[in-house]
């Protein structure tokens, strides 16, 4: 298959290397520092998943294991999730519950879309001297806060993210069935895969255009030229159209109830959640200073055609683009809808850097490694202070967290909850929940209770944002079929029973406001106990409560 496009089209090194290793290969070596740290953090957080988000695609990757023959078995929540339920329903096929073995299938893909990311930068700057700031932008990417965040509490959009640079570099390269494919699998991660699948397909188009303008011979010769590239969306279509007319199942977008009020003030937040948080506004700063000396300088109409200037258009206007349409009445400020354009910032911030030669100076190393530094500190502590500034933080024992929810006005989850999937601080409540039960060592008849928004706002015996399961040994969250299984529920309905056991445990989790749920169960128990769990200066409150004498 045999296209020829103007762009973006590689750049040309300026030194030729004698007896250098294949192209594939120095890709991997410049991703390999980025893939070893990345491997080394998410491999010593291998937990069973926690929290809504990463509970539900490791349910429905069970599920799909259990019913592989039903196409409503790959959907997950409403999403088109087919290729990242249909991926990890294979450990759990082969291994049922073995979290390690489904976050090994996510460490793999994590490597090869930093191996795809290090293929794109090689297109961007090939130049020997750029060594460095390839090997520190892959950097920036294995040890972003964000992305190690949700490559632990994984779900459909790390699928997103891990997927669009693999399509990218696909795409850039001209290896079009592989691209083909790769779009494919992209479109059904997630809503949001075909979203951004759409925009770089469309810009790609447009770019390679010789001639400006629409016309019909220029739309009939592009469908001729690229109508490969259109089959993903041809599959989109079907796969709705069979889910809603074979098993009355509408996507989740269609649904009345899921989107936001827009406002000035969750607009800011959201856009903020990209291009500020988490010290992401000395990338954004640079690219921003950048611009306008390109602009201003009298060289730039020069670079306006060079390869480089040529690819920054192309992802600059996917930046854009995909930040308004990704941000478009979200439902809650979770940073993880904006993060699959994580690794097209980092692009941007290289070409930049290479473009007004900061990389050739002390300053850009500089630069890099103190990133590098801050995005490391900001693994376990939220430390940024323009984020503090914004976002505003609350107490968790002696440290503190981002108040994600009430920035954005979130209609859920007091300061927030799976929107604290934003580094690997939040497993310090999975620790600190863990410990409290180790503490209690619940059997199956135990009634463990928490405010309701850690059951996903669903009335049931089911804490929806942990595992089910707990070890009768260790006493740790698990996803193993032989766990024990004490009895987790919310106030509203253990009252709405019609037993009430003897004794509950109440646990305070500190991102929540819980006077109103304690008050509610001060009307048939009474206080017996109340002592704190505390690990690592992180502490939570658990309060005995026993059953009033009638």
């Amino acid at each position: 298959m045999s296209v020829s496009s103007d762009l973006p089209a590689p750049a040309e090194s300026r030194e030729t290397l004698h007896k250098r290793l294949p192209d594939a290969a120095w890709m991997i070596l410049e991703s390999l520092p980025a893939i070893c740290v990345m491997w080394v953090i998410g491999s010593a957080f291998i937990t069973a998943p926690f929290f809504f988000d990463s509970k539900t695609i490791s349910d429905c990757s069970r599920v799909a294991a259990e019913h592989p023959w039903s196409l409503t078995s790959f959907t997950c929540s409403g999403h088109p999730s087919l290729f990242l339920t249909g991926l990890l329903s294979i450990p759990e096929l082969l291994l049922p519950g073995n979290v390690a073995a489904m976050h090994a299938v996510l460490l793999t893909m994590a490597a090869m879309s930093l191996i795809a990311l290090s293929s794109i930068l090689r297109l961007m700057v090939p130049a020997k001297e750029a060594v460095l700031l390839r090997i520190g932008s892959l950097l920036l990417l294995g040890t972003h806060p964000v992305f190690l965040g949700n490559l632990i509490g994984f779900n459909t959009d790390l699928g997103v993210m891990l997927m669009f640079p693999i399509f990218l570099a696909l795409l850039l390269r001209r290896h079009w069935i592989p691209a083909t494919l790769a779009a494919l699998c992209l479109a059904f991660t997630k809503e949001t895969g075909f979203v951004l699948y759409g925009i770089t397909v469309l810009l790609f188009v447009l770019l390679s255009q010789e001639n400006p303008g629409i016309t019909k011979e220029m739309i009939l010769s592009t469908v001729r030229r690229y109508w490969f590239l259109l089959l993903p969306l041809a599959a989109y279509v079907i796969c709705a159209i069979l889910l809603i007319l074979l098993y009355d199942v509408a996507p989740v977008h269609l649904e009345s109830g899921m989107f936001a009020e827009p406002s000035l003030r969750r607009t800011a937040i959201l856009v903020s959640d990209i291009l500020l948080f988490q010290f992401q506004w000395i990338q954004t700063s640079v690219i921003l200073i950048a611009s306008v000396l390109l602009l201003r300088a009298e060289r730039s109409r020069s670079l306006h055609d060079a390869p480089l200037m040529r690819m920054l258009t192309f992802f600059g206007l996917i930046y854009l683009i995909g930040i308004m349409l990704l941000i478009f009445r979200v439902p809650y400020n979770n940073v993880r809808y904006v993060m699959p354009l994580v690794p097209v910032g980092i692009l941007l911030f290289a070409g930049c850097l290479h473009l007004i030669r900061w990389n050739r100076w002390f300053n850009g190393g500089l630069l890099l490694s103190a990133i590098f530094i801050l995005q490391l500190s900001a693994l376990t502590r939220s430390n940024d202070p323009v984020s503090r500034f914004l976002y505003g933080t609350f107490p968790f024992g002696e440290h503190r967290f981002y108040s994600m929810g009430p920035a954005a006005e979130d209609p859920c989850c007091g300061q927030g909850r799976d929107q604290l999937v934003y580094n690997l601080q939040h497993q310090k409540l999975r620790t600190v929940t863990e410990l409290a039960i180790r503490t209690l060592q619940p059997n199956g008849a135990s009634v463990l209770v928490a405010h309701r928004n850690m059951f996903i706002d669903k009335p049931d015996k089911y804490w929806g944002s942990f595992p089910s399961g707990v070890d009768p040994v260790t006493f740790r969250f698990t996803e193993d079929p032989q766990a024990l299984h004490p009895v987790f529920i919310n106030p509203e309905s253990l009252l709405r029973s019609p037993t009430l056991p003897d004794e509950v445990h109440f646990f305070e989790f500190p991102n929540l406001d819980n006077r109103e749920a304690k008050e509610l169960l001060l009307t048939r128990f009474e206080v017996d106990d109340t002592f704190s769990i505390e690990e690592g200066g992180y502490a939570m409150t658990v309060v005995r409560m026993r059953q009033r004498s009638k």
